[in-house]
């Protein structure tokens, strides 16, 4: 649900259908070329999306790239020759998706469950551990967060205010009455 309003296309430029992630769990993963740790972990992900891929499960990657220009970004998923799709450079979402998930350092990999859900903030992490551990099987297992979209974000945050305000002027006014009553 999540990405399925974005445009994606593959490390040539050309268009990717967004069909190849229904009914997967899907890492976002935020990197980019001149990152040395995005570098070395592009290549632990490519081993890991591999295996998941040979293995036949559910999953897919898609790359939000934080490189300062198309050609940077082209240049890294080409070199890597990165298998999933990725949002475009000039999409407007690109940067959103860093700013509504608060992508301080990358290489961040965040995993939502096939309905959108947020399952995990750590991806890196995981992946990164995967030698010991099946991230994936963790991942089919965790209760997704509910994620709000952002123009309801924004309708509750008004709405709070709005009750605050009330009930701030509902104590004042009580407070005005009572003491009034005081001085009568």
């Amino acid at each position: 649900e999540l990405l399925r309003a974005h445009e994606l296309i593959d490390f040539r430029g050309q268009p990717v259908s967004q069909d190849q992630l229904v009914g997967k769990i899907v890492g976002v993963y935020f990197s980019c070329g001149w990152c040395l740790p995005g570098q070395a972990f592009t290549r632990q992900l490519l081993q890991f999306y591999q295996k998941q891929q040979n293995q036949q499960r559910p999953f897919e990657i898609v790359f939000v790239s934080l490189d300062h220009s198309l050609t940077d970004m082209m240049k890294f998923m080409e070199e890597y020759r990165m298998p999933w799709p990725a949002i475009p450079y000039k999409s407007k979402s690109r940067l959103g998706l860093k700013k509504r998930f608060d992508i301080g350092t990358v290489p961040a990999l965040l995993i939502f469950s096939p309905e959108g859900g947020l399952i995990s903030r750590d991806g890196t992490s995981q992946v990164r551990a995967s030698a010991s551990s099946d991230p994936f099987i963790v991942w089919q297992n965790t209760t997704p967060e509910i994620i709000v979209p952002q123009d309801k974000t924004i309708v509750l945050q008004r709405t709070y205010i709005a009750v605050g305000v009330v009930l701030g002027l509902g104590i004042v006014a009580l407070t005005y009455v009572t003491w009034r009553k005081n001085q009568i």
